[in-house]
């Protein structure tokens, strides 16, 4: 399964940051390539607005990440 780390995307998880856009880009490749996780790292908080999710993508929030 590929994964699609949202601080690629320009996400800065520092829980100040609104990081919607990156995370909402995140999703939005991760179906256009076929589906697969898109990534919030541990020990980050990500503050975020409403998102869309996609089939086949899974938003995975590791151990210790807050969203």
């Amino acid at each position: 399964m590929k994964s699609y780390n949202v601080l690629t995307y320009g996400a800065a998880g520092d829980g100040c940051t609104d990081d919607r856009a990156a995370i909402q880009a995140a999703i939005d490749a991760c179906a256009a390539d076929g589906g697969g996780r898109v990534l919030l790292e541990s020990g980050r908080t990500f503050f975020s607005s409403a998102l869309r999710l996609r089939a086949q993508v899974e938003l995975h929030l590791q151990k210790g990440s807050v969203l």
